[in-house]
């Protein structure tokens, strides 16, 4: 009895095993063509390379997979796991093939393509050989056989397709093109970067970006009618820097010029382009709202320690640039005067400029590391006709950034509930609970 029982469990290991170690056969097919293909005018007998021409080389004409298979007819596979298919009689031929490999989770296996025929085959648009391992994650792979048919060949055409693995997993061939959502999904394919809208709201500018596999991608903009969304202009240059002018119906974006870096307008009804300023101060820069002046945030590099012994002043100080300041420089536009307007040890940061430009709102940072939170914030408004500074609030904490309303007189602030004394601790159901914003009216000293 207990040798029975014992025969029971190791049966059914065997069979898992089994079932582990079967093949996965393709049963269908995805079938495009024949496209007739024409052998070259032979210059010479042989090429650069000293070898002569082979009907094989003409694999090297390109079908594009997408476009050709979406008019694709299905083949089913004979009882040995094969399809044959017809081949002109006269010339040259290509036909392509596909299917889907779908695995519920990571494995490594064979891919094997069989034929009597010359064919290239491609994993995921990636040639491989006729028989080739692949790490296949839980996701779909497209397969397609790029088969060559010949006047000369001896034997009808036909192809075999098995997948061999010896792993657990459950791997299915077929031609559903429904695949998993993963991480690719994400990391891969187009993104909208964000849209932009003119002064006068007739034009908007869209930012896209390819993301392609292996970490590259392309970046390109859309200009577009905002009331009909249709696309006047795209281009992978200007249009993925450029912004709109404050006020005035056109878009602004830099270059190098012959004498420096050029600050360009463009005018979107007619894309006439006009150089600005020729030479213009690097840096990161916005314009007052007038489009008189730029506000440049500068950046200064702080001391460096010696190679033999390194000083670390806090935990922060291990994070690259962390003694680099920043701090704010004005352009006037009519002038070319460059001048800086704030200085010293701490950031200075831009907040925002009031809609007569008049005033500049900039904030500082400071860290305390001895209570929650770590860091004070301080405020300032700034005249930018008299240099006079108004101070709005000093290291308060739990505070964000602040922003003009329209008519300057009040400050939108955003920052924590516990932002002054805790008045976005108690709020109404509905409203924003992770970061809370209160308009206070500008004044000096603590709000």
């Amino acid at each position: 009895m207990n040798r029975k029982t014992n025969l029971i469990p190791a049966l059914l290991l065997s069979a898992l095993s089994l079932y582990a170690m079967e093949d996965v056969k393709v049963t269908q097919f995805q079938h495009a063509g024949p496209f007739t293909v024409n052998k070259p005018i032979l210059a010479d007998s042989l090429n650069v390379n000293g070898k002569p021409f082979e009907a094989k080389n003409l694999l090297k004409a390109t079908l594009p997979f997408e476009q050709t298979l979406a008019n694709a007819t299905v083949l089913d596979t004979d009882t040995a796991g094969a399809i044959t298919f017809a081949a002109p009689q006269k010339g040259y031929a290509l036909h392509l093939f596909s299917f889907f490999l779908n695995s519920d989770r990571y494995v490594k296996g064979t891919l094997d393509i069989s034929g009597p025929g010359a064919f290239e085959v491609f994993v995921n648009d990636k040639p491989v050989g006729a028989s080739s391992e692949l790490v296949m994650e839980p996701r779909r792979y497209q397969v397609v056989v790029k088969y060559l048919t010949a006047e000369t060949d001896t034997c009808p055409p036909s192809l075999k397709a098995t997948f061999k693995s010896e792993a657990e997993a459950k791997v299915v061939a077929s031609l559903n093109p429904e695949k998993r959502y993963t991480l690719l999904n994400i990391l891969e394919g187009k993104d909208f970067q964000g849209v932009s809208v003119s002064p006068n709201g007739k034009y908007a500018l869209v930012k896209y970006v390819n993301r392609f596999p292996e970490g590259k991608s392309e970046s390109y903009g859309q200009l577009m009618d905002a009331a009909t969304g249709r696309v006047l202009l795209q281009d992978g240059g200007f249009l993925t820097t450029a912004k709109w002018m404050p006020k005035s119906n056109r878009l602004y974006y830099t270059r190098t010029g012959l004498d420096g870096t050029e600050l360009v307008t463009v005018d979107p009804s007619t894309y006439q382009q006009t150089v600005l300023v020729p030479n213009l101060p690097k840096g990161r820069f916005v314009f007052t709202p007038d489009e008189s002046t730029l506000l440049y945030t500068v950046e200064e590099e702080g001391p460096k320690e010696g190679t033999d012994l390194i000083r670390v002043l806090e935990p922060a100080d291990r994070i690259p640039g962390f003694r680099d300041r920043s701090f704010i420089w004005r352009y006037d536009l009519k002038t070319g005067l460059y001048e800086q307007l704030t200085f010293g040890h701490t950031d200075t940061y831009i907040n925002d400029i009031s809609a007569d430009s008049r005033y500049l709102l900039f904030s500082t940072s400071d860290r305390v590391y001895t209570s929650l939170p770590h860091s004070r914030n301080s405020l300032y408004k700034l005249d930018l006709q008299t240099m006079a500074i108004d101070t709005i609030w000093e290291k308060a904490p739990y505070v964000n950034q602040a922003a003009f309303s329209p008519d300057g007189k009040q400050l939108l602030v955003a920052g924590a509930g516990d932002a002054f004394d805790g008045i976005g601790r108690n709020i109404k159901q509905g409203q924003i609970q992770l970061v809370r914003r209160a308009v206070i009216p500008i004044r000096s000293g603590k709000p």
